[in-house]
């Protein structure tokens, strides 16, 4: 009895040596391994909450595709009508990046610059930006310290951007240590104040232990605006090809 207990007493602390130890950029690529996917599309219930309180609801369809260094997405808006067949296209390859946005209005796609990436996306809190899957590759990343958030124990990831170089300075995240999911984002502005925050909720396992969070709230704290994303009907690895991330699909709908 007492050999056991010694067992795991010695278990314990040499897991918490670990886990202590891990640098941010391994906690991310964690994060990373719990997303993993080689492919993915979802139906997706956007609502736009305006600071006086009235809101309004736009469906989209996101597709996403992984291989190798190459990750392709394709969002596109499917209601309301005014605004349907909507597009936005990113194709990351290595360290380049590219992304096309398509407006049914005059029949072509437009590329959009570096600078633009911070802009919001259809007048949501998302930007352009938050739909790159490599946004904290563009970071310095170091884990601050350890907390508690909704009773879950993590790890607090800061990450600092040169002046300039992206769209936020700096962005805090809060990754349960348990599983690697990440809980909250905490997002600033180039003069350093907090923009908004983002929470991530109601998690689901999927096939190939993959986990997706079904509620994504980000609330603006300047301009008091909010949006909330669900995801229904969300399934992976059903062999998207990709030839439905080009910029032909992209302008065909």
């Amino acid at each position: 009895m007492k050999l056991v207990s010694l067992f795991f007493i010695i278990l314990t602390f040499v897991l918490g040596a670990e886990a202590k130890d891990l640098s941010a950029d391994q906690i991310l690529k964690r994060v990373e391994k719990s997303l993993k996917s080689n492919d993915e599309v979802a139906s997706v219930s956007m609502e736009i909450i305006e600071k006086n309180g009235k809101s309004k609801t736009r469906k989209l369809v996101i597709k996403k595709k992984n291989k190798g260094k190459k990750q392709q997405i394709l969002v596109r808006l499917e209601k309301p009508t005014d605004i349907k067949g909507v597009g936005l296209l990113s194709v990351i390859e290595g360290s380049s990046e590219d992304q096309w946005l398509y407006l049914p209005s005059s029949k072509r796609s437009r590329r959009i610059i570096s600078s633009k990436k911070k802009d919001s996306f259809l007048g949501s809190e998302f930007s352009y930006e938050d739909f790159s899957p490599t946004t904290y590759n563009k970071f310095k990343n170091k884990v601050v310290k350890s907390v508690k958030l909704k009773n879950k124990e993590a790890y607090i990831i800061e990450s600092k951007a040169g002046k300039g170089k992206a769209p936020y300075s700096k962005i805090l995240t809060w990754v349960a240590k348990k599983d690697f999911r990440i809980l909250q984002s905490q997002y600033y502005d180039q003069k350093g104040k907090k923009l908004k925050v983002m929470t991530f909720n109601k998690y689901k396992k999927f096939a190939g232990n993959s986990w997706r969070a079904q509620s994504i709230s980000v609330r603006n704290l300047q301009n008091k605006r909010s949006t909330k994303l669900l995801l229904s009907e969300l399934k992976l690895n059903t062999g998207l090809n990709d030839n439905e991330f080009s910029k032909r699909a992209l302008e065909s709908y």
